[in-house]
Parts: structure tokens; sequence; C-alpha cells
């Protein structure tokens, strides 16, 4: 089963920092918690996951995740990462839900020092009628997203259901399929009410754009208040709510991120990059980096070097 299992990540998933040697899984990288499902799929009508459970890095990690004729479902449990599929790109930290489509690839960043992630391959044709409504209605064309309530209660769910992923009870199946469900179901809930509470999606989408865009700039609620003519308390209510994460947290993640890239494919100096990324006072950079990664800039850049992370292009195991 383990062998199954390499095999399929080996298919699905592309480290492109840390680099792999010989084919092997990065030691930051456990899966022990990770399984294909003991038992085939029954029909292709309920929801049905071939494989899923939890993933969890030690250290900051760059990958891409493939998915084939499936949805990729992720619930971030710990840490913070950026999400990201073609021009979009959401940087979210524990509680937030993703559903990725089918036949597309995924860019995941761990932007924290420690992450875990609830990850499932998910088909059938009910999982198609629930992520076709989510798609209607989410934010971007690429994935769904959306920061999930009641934590305690799902991470009981989904432990649960990696235990039935794990087993080989054949009643398992019916319960594995009610929880994905149940998931789905909260998800629409969830959506429902930010619609209809949400009169902003357009000057938020803006305010999104200019962060992620100009991150290089001088900004200030007070300077985006006046650039967006909107109430700065307006502003930071209504991108929290959206994004559930405050305009300057997200700035600065955007900032930091960059940095982490510029680290690793430059050799400017930590005060350039400082600047370069919109943070000119070095030792305010560089606590801020240390808070965000776990590392400060220079031990950033020499701990993925020595990994050999600054190798060129993409290494699959």
């Amino acid at each position: 089963m383990e062998e199954v299992t390499m095999r399929f990540l080996s298919e699905r998933f592309t480290f492109l920092k840390p680099a792999l040697v010989k084919d092997t899984l990065p030691s930051c990288c456990d899966i022990s918690r990770f399984h294909k499902n003991a038992l085939a799929q029954p029909d292709d009508i309920l929801p049905y996951a071939a494989y899923g459970g939890i993933i969890s890095f030690d250290r900051n990690v760059d990958l891409n995740i493939t998915t084939s004729n499936e949805y990729l479902c992720i619930y971030v449990s710990e840490g913070r990462i950026s999400f990201a599929s073609d021009s979009c790109q959401t940087i979210g930290e524990k509680k937030l839900v993703f559903v990725g489509y089918r036949n597309k690839t995924y860019n995941i960043k761990t932007i924290s020092k420690v992450s875990s992630m609830y990850i499932y391959f998910v088909s059938g044709a009910t999982a198609d009628s629930y992520v076709n409504t989510l798609r209607s209605s989410a934010d971007s064309q690429s994935y769904f997203h959306k920061e999930f309530d009641m934590h305690d209660f799902i991470v009981h769910s989904l432990s649960k259901l990696n235990e039935l992923i794990a087993g080989q009870e054949e009643a398992a199946l019916f319960t594995e399929s009610l929880i994905f469900q149940y998931v789905f179901v909260r998800l629409l809930h969830v959506q429902k009410k930010a619609e209809e509470g949400d009169e902003n999606i357009p000057y938020i989408h803006k305010l999104k754009k200019l962060l992620d865009t100009r991150y290089a700039e001088y900004l200030t609620l007070d300077l985006l208040q006046e650039e967006l003519n909107i109430n700065k308390y307006r502003l930071c209510r209504d991108f929290s709510a959206t994004y559930h994460i405050s305009p300057l947290k997200y700035l600065n993640s955007v900032r930091i991120n960059t940095a982490r890239q510029m680290l690793l494919d430059t050799d400017h100096s930590v005060v350039e990059i400082g600047n370069a990324v919109g943070i000119p006072n070095t030792t305010h950079f560089i606590r801020l980096f240390k808070k965000e990664t776990g590392d400060t800039p220079l031990k950033y850049r020499q701990h993925h070097s020595t990994l050999g992370d600054n190798l060129p292009g993409p290494y699959s195991f």
C-alpha cells in the first residue's frame, strides 16, 4: 500500500523547493498519515477519496500538485500557506478550505515554519454537483476557497474520515460519503452567508490586486483609504471578512513571500531585498521575516541552499 501511495504522489506532486535527491521525499515532509483508500470505489455516484489524509511539513516548501479526473480538497489545520493557480493567489491560514478543480496544477507554498493540511483527491457525480455549485459563486475561476467555521468539529470529522480510508470495513464507504457531503453542504452554507452579507466584492478585489502588485511601495491604511476613497475601518473590516486576513497582514505576507523567492533566486543582499519588497528598515525586515518563516533571511538562504534548493527547474520524486 505504501509503494502505491508513493507512486501516486510521484505522479501528482512536484517539489520545486527543496529540490529532491534520488527520487525520495524531502525529509521535511511527513506522509505517514496519508493513505490510499483501502476500499475500492463502489460506484461513480457517491463522493469518494481514492487517496487522502494529513501531510505535514516542518519547514518551508514550494510544490505543485496536479489533479486528474478528481477534485483537490485541502483543509489547513496548522500554519499559513499560499495557494495559487493561473493568475490567482490566496494566502491563508488555519481553518481555510481550498477546492481545486479537475485537470489543473496548483502551486502551494508554506509560509510558516510548521504546517499541516488535510488533503483529499475526491471524485463522484455527487461531488461534481456540489463543486459546480461552489464554482459558480467562487471569487476565483481557478479554485474555490473559504474559511470553515467549527474548526474542532471539522477536524474531528476529518480525523474519522482518515481512519475509514486507512481501514477495510465495507460500511466505511457510506460513512465516508456522508462526511464528504457534510463538508460540501457546510461550504455551501458558508458561501451563501458570505454572498448575502457582501456588497463590496469589486472594491475588495481591487484592493487585493493593489497589494499584490504594489507591495514595493510605501503603503499605509491612510494611503489606501485615500487611493480607494473608502473609510480605512470599513476597508479593514470588509477585506478581513472576504479574505480572512487584515490588509496589512496580507501585504506583509506578500512581501515576505516575494523576499523568500528573491533570497533563493538572486544573490541580492538582505538590505537590497528588503528595499525591493517595500521594507527599507533592515532591522524591521529581518524581524518580520523571522516571524513569518522561523528563520532570519540569511539563515533561510543558507539552509535552503545547503539542501540544493537553488538548483534550476522542478524536481519530481
